[in-house]
């Protein structure tokens, strides 16, 4: 029963500790210029509902088009419309820069760039959704001769429609926090709430201001993920495909999506070695960014990896998620702060904060996105587990990872890539030591563009080499399943 306790508290403490740290340091403000405040409200507002709608619409009509692949064409063609979601948002800001220049820095500039990273995301989300849904629905409406437009207005948006709603909810969520693609395309005049608590802190220093604003943020998106995510789980039936689903309309959006993406990068990629001589010159600063990143994610890993187990002990004791589940997107600037304020500054320190940070801002999204489903799916091994008395530490290494293996593969990529490929996190931590991702970010802001699409080689290069050996390592302390 203490165990039982101490795991609740120390949960509910460790996700909310940058908030009570900022407390502790700054009271909320009530006094300030609202006239400012209100200007980047209305950006994020706006930015958010924009991208949120435009990212529905693309990917209401082109996930209905998915229906008409074969199945091999659709595996791959699913996975390349996850890249702009899975590698980080310095690629998809170098693919947009390549393409479009000059670049239209600003309030479209972000919209642009949002869109591109979560409409791919949209598209599979949406058909995978109705592949569980729909059944032999499709059959049916083929017997009764109903043409696909028809099924579509009629049977498809409704069954995908609380789907459509929840992605909508996450995408403006997302876009209304989003920090790292505004910091660097955004511009004065398009600054977002995440940008203005950046500058009240590091510019102006009014740091009461971006306190209360911050809190503010976390209490909307929580609220919104509480409301978006609080539905119960529902069983899966078995899809029978028929013709009726087969539709051209939006292949056209989605193989024009997959193309601006991957060639794009492939495009600016091989551009950028025709000056390949230009990274010998910086070859010391780009070694050190490696061993520096390496070295941080190895210590990065290790916290995430105790994070979840104690998460799992949780939800062995208490049959639920815990409440840091909905902290979909916390302020980037704050966690970074706050941690900034509360230990000295130095090279070493970076060892003890970076870790910290990247926990505060990652654990709970990428633990909403592939953990938690899992373990709703196991909830009845897991009462099973409780009823014959079995120990925690027991069923979690013996049942549960084992069965999660995949997940866990796929939770420690995503991780990894984003850790290598982040600056907006290291930025407002103000760390000393240069990694991949602040080299990157650095050459991209002073314009040397051919510089910064070397430097993502390498990182997709090393994320390569280390999700290699993660396979290895998780089938070896794990074996099968």
């Amino acid at each position: 029963m203490k165990i039982k306790r101490f795991i609740q508290i120390f949960l509910s403490i460790y996700f909310f500790l940058p908030f009570l740290l900022f407390l502790k340091y700054f009271q909320p403000q009530l006094d300030f210029d609202h006239q400012e405040v209100l200007w980047a409200l209305k950006n994020s507002f706006l930015q958010g509902m924009v991208v949120s709608l435009f990212v529905c619409v693309l990917a209401s009509i082109a996930s209905f088009s998915l229906f008409q692949l074969s199945r091999q064409v659709l595996k791959w063609t699913r996975k390349l419309l996850l890249l702009p979601q899975v590698l980080p948002a310095l690629f998809t800001i170098l693919i947009l820069f390549n393409w479009l220049q000059p670049f239209p820095m600003g309030y479209w500039g972000v919209v642009v760039a949002l869109s591109t990273v979560y409409v791919g995301y949209a598209i599979v989300a949406l058909h995978s959704a109705a592949q569980e849904k729909m059944g032999a629905l499709g059959v049916v409406a083929e017997m009764y001769n109903i043409r696909p437009l028809r099924f579509f207005l009629k049977v498809y948006l409704p069954l995908i429609y609380s789907d459509l709603k929840l992605i909508f909810i996450l995408v403006f969520t997302f876009t209304f926090s989003s920090f790292s693609i505004p910091l660097v395309v955004g511009g004065g005049r398009s600054t977002n709430l995440e940008v203005l608590i950046f500058e009240k802190i590091f510019i102006d220093q009014n740091w009461a201001l971006a306190c209360t604003l911050s809190l503010g943020q976390t209490l909307f998106l929580g609220f919104l993920s509480y409301a978006a995510f609080t539905r119960s789980y529902i069983e899966k039936v078995e899809y029978i495909p028929s013709n009726v689903l087969k539709s051209w309309w939006g292949i056209g959006i989605i193989y024009t999506y997959i193309f601006i993406y991957v060639l794009g990068y492939l495009r600016g990629l091989a551009l950028s070695l025709n000056d390949f001589q230009q990274i010998f010159l910086f070859s010391n600063e780009i070694g050190v960014a490696l061993m520096n990143s390496l070295i941080q994610l190895v210590l990065v890993l290790g916290l995430q990896l105790g994070l979840l187990y104690v998460s799992l002990k949780y939800y062995f004791l208490f049959s639920r998620n815990h409440l840091f589940a909905h902290l979909l997107s916390v302020s980037t600037v704050v966690v970074g702060f706050s941690i900034y304020l509360t230990f000295p500054q130095g090279a070493g320190w970076d060892l003890i904060k970076i870790p910290l940070a990247i926990s505060f801002v990652f654990f709970p999204p990428l633990y909403k996105t592939f953990i938690e489903k899992a373990l709703e799916q196991m909830s009845s091994q897991f009462l099973v587990g409780r009823i014959f008395n079995i120990g925690s530490d027991q069923f979690i290494f013996r049942v549960a990872l084992p069965q999660m293996k995949k997940i866990l593969f796929l939770w420690i990529s995503f991780l990894t890539i984003y850790f290598l490929s982040d600056y907006a996190v290291l930025r407002s931590l103000g760390t000393q030591n240069m990694n991949l991702g602040l080299l990157g970010e650095s050459f991209l802001s002073s314009y040397r563009l051919n510089l910064s699409f070397i430097v993502s080689a390498i990182i997709l290069v090393t994320w390569g080499v280390l999700i290699g050996l993660v396979y290895i390592g998780l089938e070896f302390f794990l074996g099968e399943d």
